[in-house]
């Protein structure tokens, strides 16, 4: 069972650094339930116009999963030093079943069928877009999120990935 404080129209877990708080003014998600969690941001950097979307702390483990599940849409804005990859959160998301809008680098296409296990945006404009589609959509929510966590199960969970490794140094 969901607790009701996690229940949101966007979440997403990661600190307040500089990337993370421009994305998330030039965003302008003031009409919609969004929580931030995470470090909060350095005290010379202006984070004043977001501090109302920031939960005070970090989430981790059980309680990063309840977040995950509460919230309509996990954003998943990469860094820019993740250059063809993805972060971890990609896969915490995926699998426990949350639904996530994640920036696109080339390499996603290798883990995931775009569109159909998980939904990439490209910029500030087609996410906004992306997020007025998907909340007035739960179905198709479950639906994608339902098929990200079967292939992330099948294929991206640290066992899987640790053996993968481990043939390629030995062979």
């Amino acid at each position: 069972m969901i607790s009701e404080k996690f229940k949101v129209d966007i979440t997403t877990a990661g600190n307040l650094h500089s990337y993370r708080v421009a994305f998330f003014r030039n965003l302008n998600l003031d009409n919609l339930k969004t929580t931030i969690w995470g470090f909060d941001a350095p005290s010379w950097l202006n984070s004043s116009k977001i501090k109302h979307l920031y939960m005070g702390r970090p989430i981790y483990n059980a309680e990063k999963a309840q977040v995950f599940l509460g919230a309509k849409i996990v954003i998943n804005n990469l860094l820019i030093s993740e250059v063809e990859g993805v972060n971890v959160r990609t896969f915490e998301a995926a699998g426990i079943g949350a639904f996530q809008l994640v920036d696109y680098r080339p390499g996603i296409e290798d883990l995931f069928k775009i569109g159909e296990e998980i939904i990439t945006f490209s910029g500030m404009v087609d996410l906004r877009e992306k997020i007025n589609f998907y909340l007035s959509r739960p179905e198709l929510r479950k639906k994608i999120a339902d098929q990200g966590k079967i292939r992330a199960l099948k294929e991206h969970t640290y066992e899987i990935r640790l053996k993968s490794m481990l043939k390629h140094i030995f062979e």
